[in-house]
């Protein structure tokens, strides 16, 4: 089974375990916070001073569409808030005294997931990047990052050139899978070390089961109304008339699917912060993500079978939510 196979395995049986009501109450939570790691988006937040880095940086993240991330740029030193960010990226032209002090308040569990990224451009280098300075980040680095990633803007094609990044959006792309390796090898190890605790607690009868029942129904029912109603926002704007194959019009098509993709995968995953509804919805909230992922690298690439794949995926989603309103 592939990994995202497993992944939406262990979704489902989180959440048919948090159903079950065989859970203590501090499992409850814990499980309720497991389910949030697996259904949430890593979040990767870019800061410090240097503006210029910041931007490139910003852009070729947004390049590479990332799936399972979504970007925040904290502009301002006022906005930098690592509270907001699972991954944060630290650009800097020096990394003075000041930054340190505000660096030294960031939670430990950032810091060994962060990047410190010197920038520098073909004018600056020799002075921003030379051997002492070097040497100065790299001690920075050892003691309050996970890594030090320097980039010289507009420098030729390689590693160092922020548009091209390829070392650093690697180890970007696969801090984000890891964590979310992470989010479901613990939740497997709670799903192994729970389910006696939970037969165990549901051996009693249980007077309450058919109305749970009822109750975990009726809410896959009204998220899955709640959630078609989303789809069919976008719905007129995703059939127009495609006889001539115009790059515009698909561009548009595209455009729309992504957008009707991702609040789709937004309004699902709502519904999941609790157990009211069923492990089937859950299952396809994960689905949901995974194709707006998708879609968002179909809509980078273009071209009229990307739009007709894209198109065929929602048209799926919502025949697949239109059974669970009628179930």
């Amino acid at each position: 089974m592939s990994r995202d196979g497993d992944h939406g395995t262990a979704l489902a049986a989180l959440h048919a375990l948090l159903q079950s009501g065989g859970l203590s109450a501090n499992a409850r939570d814990v499980a309720e916070g497991l389910l949030k790691a697996m259904t949430s988006k890593t979040r990767l937040l870019i800061a410090g001073p240097e503006s210029a880095g910041r931007d490139a940086l910003a852009n070729a993240i947004c390049a590479r569409a990332i799936p399972k991330a979504e970007l925040f740029v904290a502009d301002t030193p006022a906005a930098f808030d690592p509270s907001n960010g699972d991954i944060c990226i630290w650009c800097t032209a020096t990394f003075s005294s000041s930054e340190l002090q505000v660096w030294q308040k960031v939670p430990d569990r950032l810091k060994s997931r962060s990047f410190l990224v010197p920038i520098a451009d073909t004018i600056t280098f020799s002075e921003r990047l030379n051997d002492a300075q070097i040497s100065y980040f790299q001690s920075i680095a050892d003691s309050e990052f996970y890594g030090l990633f320097p980039i010289v803007l507009g420098a030729p094609l390689g590693p160092q050139n922020a548009e091209l990044s390829s070392t650093l959006l690697r180890e970007i792309v696969g801090m984000v899978s890891s964590q979310r390796v992470a989010a479901y090898v613990d939740a497997q190890s709670f799903l192994t070390s729970h389910r006696d605790e939970a037969a165990e607690r549901g051996a009693a009868p249980n007077l309450a089961a058919d109305t749970n029942q009822n109750a975990s129904d009726q809410a896959t029912q009204d998220a899955a109304q709640q959630a078609l109603s989303v789809l069919a926002g976008y719905a007129k704007d995703l059939a127009p008339e495609m006889a001539g194959e115009a790059p515009e019009a698909l561009t548009q098509i595209l455009t729309t699917c992504s957008a009707a993709a991702e609040a789709l995968a937004e309004a699902m995953q709502t519904h999941l912060a609790g157990a009211g509804v069923s492990s089937e919805f859950a299952l396809l909230s994960e689905d949901a993500r995974t194709a707006a992922d998708n879609i968002l690298l179909l809509s980078v690439e273009g071209g009229l079978s990307q739009t007709i794949c894209a198109v065929t995926t929602l048209l799926q989603l919502r025949r697949e939510l239109e059974i669970l309103d009628a179930a």
